[in-house]
């Protein structure tokens, strides 16, 4: 009655009991195994009456119940997801097939939490039939004869999978044969199963028979249509007095699952009244697999080879058989009940669920951020659980509300408490890590620790931090823009875009800079323009960076100092263009050092740059000796100008010299001035008289004031030293006066006082003459002497020209009388340059005369070409066909062809071409020849003329001499000339050769270009050679020619009778280098 009622219950739906259990709201769903899956056990919401909006959520629940079980978070429905199979889950058949989690309540409206635990407890029903285990299927038991009944022996048992509660087994015995009358079947109380065991009612003869089968049957008491079967065979064997008899000192043992492995567990003892009777022991085949495979005997002694994990058996009675047996074969069984208790053999297993794991650093609010769940399988105190904090964030964290859940699972939650907050740069790698410490309450407890990461979010608190508050950078001089000046670099403890740099330039550096985000926290500064030193040497500018801040952005500063580098750029420049000094000059062939003076020259430049050395124009010093000045020589001392040598300042009275200011740096500029050195007249020189005559005539009847002659005199030094006083001998000054500024010796009185009255005599008088100068002191010329000559008769001519070159404006001081001869060497040059000019002019006359004849010439020579059927151009353009190949090719589309002189016919009538087209004879003009020749187009014959148009100015010509113009273009050519660029030219002229008949014995050949296109129209030669005589015969021994050439075809086609020419006939023909190509 009381089983119909328990299934009764467990078949109903599911009941829900809600229970106190450590201040914790416990509820208890209880379902059957089997049952459809998406069945739902309970609902949390309905059973405590939670509002609406609150939420379920299980707290760590294991793998098993998430793959079996869901918890609806806005129902609160627990339903079931897959198969429950209580066998499966609970196969050591516990008293409660059992399984607890926890469920978080948040309720609806006021977000208040809660948990509940959940125990659910999964019923069994009778799905499991009994069944033997494979080794026990053929089951063999010994029997010695001498065995009185009644004798019992272990038979198989039977597991049934499903729980005591329908493990309720019957057991049957089929006997075969005769085994009916010696066998039958006992069953053993054993706690609250029932064993089989054998019992012998007969005595054995083993004469009469040593074996017998038998078949233990084993069913369901519910289903006792599902059946099992054992065969058991039973062997007889020989007598033996005495059987062994067990002597233990207790039929039941308890071990730790802790204890020692291969420790004697039980001494055994079993004794036989037979004199010296050996006993052995063993574990009897009936044992479960659990024993035999945990337990073994060694000698007389019971031991463990195997650990047994009470965490699995729990409070499981284990049953060990034990099999003595003499030598004579009797054997005899008993059983030892096995208890397992618990030790502490399992550390806390901690599992953290995170509910947040970053936190913002600075925050100081309360905040829950993970659950802890500690799991401990022992028992008892073995598995009670405390957790702590470790150091040192022990202040900070708390473990808080703390649940029990089941015998060994315990939760808490772990906060951070409020007015607590953290700095994220000042932790390591920007988390803070919490050790949770969970020790159990065992004799030797164990502890788990875990370590819980919690990630600080980052502020944007830190401003950026540049390398260095001073940056000092070069750049020199002239560099291009875009040049790399140098790099900032900062740093910002902040990360993410709170730490992603970003650089400018304040207005004071961004004109002449610019800077570039290289990443990595750097910059790069590049020049905007190019420096020049001289203008700005220095710079000095911000850099700002800024981080990248969503809410905020920080700034720092730093300066940035630029020196720009020299460079040798600058050109020295002397403080004057022009430097004029004064000198005296040396005083005859004196040598001196003299100091001319100094000059000053300056460079923009720095350093060596700066530096700057004086020198003197060489080339100056050179032109000095072409002049014929020779031994001075100038040089510099520092900024200081000397010469060397013997200054004359009637050589040269002003010294131009270049001068040049060279700096010391790479590139050795140089800067020029010119100096203007002026020499100071000294009275060094001495007065000279030149052209004075030995004798000079005067006739007797030379009045008083006759010029007898003038003096010229000289002196090479310059103002007063060089203005001359003439002087003359007192001896004849009675007779003769000098004029001391021009030199003029007169006549002063009447020659005819001294003289005879019967006539006059000729006299002789002897002038003493000289010179000086005015310098201080004077210098004096030697004394001249002349002599005058007093004759009868006129005055002389002489004297008459001495007269008319003393007139005023003819003489200038000592200098009288040279500017006749400048005059006369006027007149001189006017004459060459008429000659040279008549010259010109009769040359040019010539030539023009030259050009009519020729011009009119070739008029001539135009009139003729009309009366042939082909008409020839010439193009004397000069240039060579490796310069235009496109066009010519275009025109005729046959390439450039050149051909030789026919050796057999020098003259060119009677010419015969080659019938063979195919014979390449002939070379192609693709190098630099004298000439060469090519079909022009009819288009380039009308001269850009529209056909209509050109048929109106040569409409009858053309209608009367249609016909086709073959054409011989003939020049010089060489075997070693290169083959033609395009041999399928050549096979155009198939036709033509053939209707002009044979072959040619030249051995180069001569080849007839015609140009089918243009068949029916008339063509042209045009031809382009050197106009250079001499290079064409060093490369032709033999001159070209061209020919125009009638053939029977082309008079035909002209309406002309062929039997006058019935082959080929040269209408004409012209050596290349005739001024036209007729």
């Amino acid at each position: 009655m009381l089983q119909n009622c328990i299934t009764l219950i467990s078949t109903l739906w599911p009941i829900l009991l809600a229970v106190s259990q450590d201040s914790q709201p416990t509820v208890t769903f209880y379902t059957k195994e089997e049952i459809p899956i998406g069945n739902e056990i309970g609902n949390l919401k309905t059973r405590f009456s939670y509002p609406d909006g609150s939420q379920f959520n299980m707290l760590f629940p294991d793998s098993e119940i998430r793959r079996l079980f869901r918890l609806d978070s806005r129902t609160g429905a627990l339903s079931t997801i897959a198969r429950l199979d209580r066998e499966v889950l609970c196969p050591n058949k516990p008293l409660e097939c059992l399984r607890t989690f926890n469920v978080e309540v948040k309720r609806g409206g006021t977000g208040q939490e809660e948990v509940i635990v959940i125990r659910l407890i999964i019923n069994d029903v009778n799905d499991q039939r009994p069944k033997f285990e494979a080794k026990h299927k053929k089951f063999r038991i010994s029997i010695p004869e001498s065995d009185n009944p009644p004798s019992y022996y272990s038979l198989p048992t039977a597991e049934d999978g499903d729980s005591d509660r329908y493990d309720h087994v019957k057991y049957d015995l089929k006997m075969i044969g005769d085994a009916g009358m010696y066998f039958k079947l006992f069953l053993e109380e054993r706690g609250s199963k029932r064993v089989p065991k054998l019992e012998l009612t007969k005595a054995l003869d083993r004469e009469t028979k040593d074996n017998y089968e038998l078949q233990l049957l084993v069913s369901d008491e519910q289903h006792p249509e599902d059946q099992d079967s054992a065969d058991i065979q039973i062997e007889v064997l020989d007598a033996n007095d005495n059987k062994p008899q067990w002597r233990l000192a207790k039929q039941s043992i308890t071990i730790s699952e802790c204890d020692r492995l291969h420790r004697p567990l039980l001494k055994l003892n079993a004794t036989d009244e037979d004199l010296n009777e050996r006993i052995t022991y063993s574990i009897g085949k009936a044992a479960g697999k659990d024993v035999a495979k945990s337990f073994y005997i060694s000698g007389d002694k019971l031991k463990q080879n195997q650990s047994l994990d009470y965490e699995k058996i729990r409070k499981k009675v284990l049953y060990i058989p034990l099999v003595a047996e003499d030598r004579g074969g009797s054997t005899v069984e008993t059983y030892v009940e096995l208890r397992v208790t618990d030790c502490n053999d399992h550390y806390p297993n901690i599992t953290v669920e995170m509910i947040e794991d970053k936190i913002l650093e600075n925050d100081e609010t309360e905040k829950v951020l993970a659950r802890i769940l500690v799991v401990d399988e022992d028992e008892g105190n073995n598995g009670t659980v405390d957790c702590v904090i470790g150091v040192p964030n022990k202040r900070k964290f708390q473990l808080t509300n703390r649940i029990t859940d089941g015998q060994y699972k315990t939760i808490y939650k772990l906060k951070k408490l409020a007015h607590v907050s953290f700095d994220r740069e000042a932790t390591s790698g920007g988390e803070v890590r919490v050790d949770i410490i969970c020790t159990d309450k065992g004799d030797s407890p164990r502890v788990g620790r875990k370590e819980v990461k919690i990630m600080i979010l980052d502020e944007n608190d830190n401003a950026p931090r540049i390398e260095s508050k001073l940056y000092t950078f070069r750049i020199h001089e002239n560099s291009p823009p875009n040049t790399l000046v140098g790099r900032v670099t900062a740093r910002d403890d902040d990360i993410d875009e709170n730490a992603r740099l970003k650089f400018s330039l304040h207005s004071d550096g961004s004109r002449n800079f610019v800077i570039r985000n290289q990443g990595n926290n750097m910059a790069e500064i590049y020049s905007a323009v190019s420096f020049d030193r001289e203008q700005i040497d220095h710079y000095r500018f911000t850099v700002t960076v800024a981080d990248s801040g969503l809410k905020e952005q920080r700034t720092s500063t730093a300066t940035v100092e630029v020196t720009i580098v020299d460079e040798d750029d600058s050109v020295p420049t002397f403080q004057f263009r022009e430097y004029m000094f004064r000198i005296e000059e040396d005083y005859g062939r004196n040598l001196s050092k003299r100091y001319i003076g100094e000059v000053k020259a300056t460079d923009a430049d720095i350093g060596a740059n700066q530096m700057i050395w004086y020198e003197v124009n060489r080339q100056y010093q050179a032109s000095l000796a072409d002049v014929g000045i020779s031994g001075m020589y100038f040089y510099f001392n520092g900024s200081h100008l000397y010469g060397e040598g013997n200054f004359d300042r009637e050589k040269q009275e002003i010294i131009n010299l270049e001068i040049f200011a060279r700096n010391r740096g790479p590139a050795k500029h140089k800067g020029s001035a010119r100096v203007t050195i002026t020499l100071n007249d000294v009275n060094d020189n001495a007065p000279s008289i030149q052209g004075l005559q030995k004798v000079y005539n005067l006739s007797e009847n030379s009045p008083a004031g006759t010029p007898v002659l003038q003096v010229s005199g000289t002196d090479l030094d310059a103002g007063e030293n060089g203005t001359l006083t003439y002087i003359l001998d007192e001896t004849e000054a009675n007779r003769f006066t000098i004029d001391g500024k021009h030199g003029i010796v007169t006549l002063s009185g009447s020659l005819k006082n001294n003289q005879p009255e019967d006539g006059f005599q000729s006299q002789t008088y002897r002038l003493g003459i000289g010179v000086r100068d005015n310098g201080n002191p004077p210098l004096h010329s030697i004394k001249y002497t002349t002599f005058v000559h007093v004759s009868s008769g006129q005055a002389s001519e002489h004297g008459r020209r001495v007269n008319q070159a003393t007139k005023p404006g003819n003489r200038a001081g000592g200098g009288g009388g040279q500017r006749g001869v400048e005059i006369l060497k006027t007149d001189q040059n006017l004459l060459i340059l008429l000659c040279l000019a008549a010259v010109v002019f009769i040359v040019f006359v010539a030539l023009l005369v030259i050009l009519l004849y020729v011009h009119a010439r070739g008029r001539r020579t135009a009139r003729n070409r009309t009366r042939h059927p082909g008409v020839w151009y010439d193009k004397a353009n000069g240039d060579t066909v490796e310069e235009q190949p496109s066009e010519v090719a275009t025109e005729t589309g046959l390439g450039f062809y050149r051909f030789a002189d026919n050796p057999n016919n020098p003259n060119g009538t009677g010419a015969s071409p080659l019938s063979a087209a195919g014979n390449a004879l002939g070379s192609i003009v693709r190098n630099k020849y004298p000439s060469f020749g090519y079909l022009s187009s009819i288009d380039k014959q009308r001269g850009g003329l529209s056909v209509g148009a050109y048929n109106g100015q040569h409409g009858a010509m053309d209608q009367q001499q249609q016909q086709q113009a073959k054409t011989y273009y003939e020049t010089y050519g060489r075997g070693s000339d290169r083959l033609p660029r395009k041999a399928t030219a050549f096979q155009q002229t198939t036709a033509a050769a053939a209707a002009v008949g044979t072959s040619s014995t030249s051995q180069t050949g001569r080849q007839t270009i015609e140009n089918k296109e243009y068949s029916n129209l008339i063509g042209r030669v045009e031809e382009n050679r050197y106009a250079d005589h001499q290079r064409y015969q060093q490369q032709h021994q033999h001159p070209g020619y061209a020919m125009l050439a009638e053939t029977p075809a082309s008079l035909a086609a002209a309406g002309t009778s062929t039997a006058a020419k019935p082959a080929d006939t040269v209408v004409c023909r012209t050596p290349y280098m005739t001024s036209s190509f007729v």
